[in-house]
């Protein structure tokens, strides 16, 4: 996943639901440079509209999502946006 991307952090949301999930990334969000990428895992299917409308209200690239049904999470690599 994404070759030229500097991953800042494996953020692990698994079994956290509502908000949660959101909460934490925006915490993680903060304090990683701007390009670096966060990879976040999810078990939450709320995410799956969540994490793509965030990055969209927050300038944040949605590089890639996948699920893995094997352990049942959903799996997201989201870049920190560049400037502002």
């Amino acid at each position: 996943m994404g070759n030229d991307i500097k991953i800042a952090e494996c953020l692990d949301t698994s079994w956290l639901c509502c908000q949660m999930p959101m909460i934490r990334l925006n915490e993680v969000i903060k304090v990683a440079w701007a390009g670096e990428g966060i990879e976040m895992l999810a078990t939450d299917p709320a995410t799956r509209n969540d994490i793509p409308s965030w990055c969209v209200r927050t300038g944040h690239s949605l590089l890639s999502s996948a699920f893995d049904s094997d352990s049942d999470q959903y799996r997201y690599l989201i870049r920190k946006r560049i400037g502002g």
